[in-house]
């Protein structure tokens, strides 16, 4: 029987419109070259990726599925989920169902994500990229409003991919202001493949031949974050990631990420979640 893929992006759409008070974006970043394996997973939520660079493999529940540039694919946390090492880029957006609310509703959307558990290639994507960083950004920023802001934004990504699908090709022209220039966009590429080493301004800048205090300020105005903040805010979430999937312990994750010591790790960690590493493993 032929799945009506564009039928079940259409009713996922609808379903969260009609919810959005129950819906709640829990993150956005981008991910680049390093693979993972979730052998037990048992987050809650569901993720749709979107991949704009390269190719790899990916298993789910021992299903592999090959992705590469121009792929946009559902995932469902509470699968086992394993990714190769390669050269790749792809942007995700996180979001959950309180289904303490409403149970019903987070089956549905279990449900429908089950359906749609693929790759759908995309052939043109300017628009659908601009969507995402457009989201990145404004998770970043956590300005007035920027919760609700990130649900229409998310909303608007489910509808562009449903019309891309559709007629496999979009508006190069639309959002076309939220692009990053190619000087922050290049620095972030950069700061996601060493993540886990101890970066300096001076490095980064000398990487694209810049004065490092100018190099900052572009990415600032561009991210809304300066470089080191924008380092660790994607080593808490790898830190994340390791503390609901692996048994090192926290000073052997904090070994691992490069931190200079388990306190400052513990520190950065609460300051950017709210939780300590051992109430987040435990939460």
């Amino acid at each position: 029987m032929k799945v009506n893929l564009s039928g079940y992006i259409d009713k996922l759409i609808m379903v969260l419109t009609n919810n959005l008070h129950l819906v709640k974006i829990t993150d956005a970043k981008f991910w680049s070259n390093t693979g993972w394996s979730f052998l037990n997973a048992s987050s809650k939520d569901f993720e749709l990726c979107f991949f704009t660079d390269g190719a790899t493999n990916m298993f789910f529940n021992d299903v592999k599925i090959q992705l590469k540039a121009g792929d946009i694919f559902f995932q469902d946390n509470e699968q086992s989920s394993t990714c190769e090492n390669g050269n790749f880029t792809f942007f995700t957006v996180a979001f959950s169902i309180d289904s303490t609310q409403n149970n019903a509703l987070y089956k549905q959307v279990k449900e429908l994500i089950s359906f749609m558990n693929k790759q759908i290639n995309i052939l043109s994507t300017k628009s659908i990229e601009s969507l995402y960083k457009c989201i990145f950004r404004e998770h970043m920023l956590l300005k007035s409003f920027s919760e609700i802001n990130i649900k229409f934004l998310f909303i608007q990504l489910l509808i562009e991919i449903s019309r891309a699908f559709k007629t496999k090709k979009s508006s190069d022209a639309y959002l076309n202001q939220a692009k990053y220039s190619k000087i922050a966009w290049e620095t972030a590429i950069y700061i996601s493949e060493n993540l886990e080493r101890r970066l300096t301004l001076s490095e980064i800048g000398k990487k694209q031949k810049l004065n490092p205090r100018y190099l900052d300020k572009i990415f600032k105005n561009d991210t809304g974050l300066t470089i080191i903040q924008y380092h660790q805010h994607l080593k808490v979430d790898k830190a994340k990631k390791l503390l609901r999937s692996s048994t090192l312990s926290i000073i052997e994750i904090s070994t691992e990420l490069n931190f200079p010591s388990s306190q400052y790790f513990s520190h950065v960690f609460k300051k950017l979640s709210g939780l300590t590493p051992l109430q987040y493993r435990k939460s």
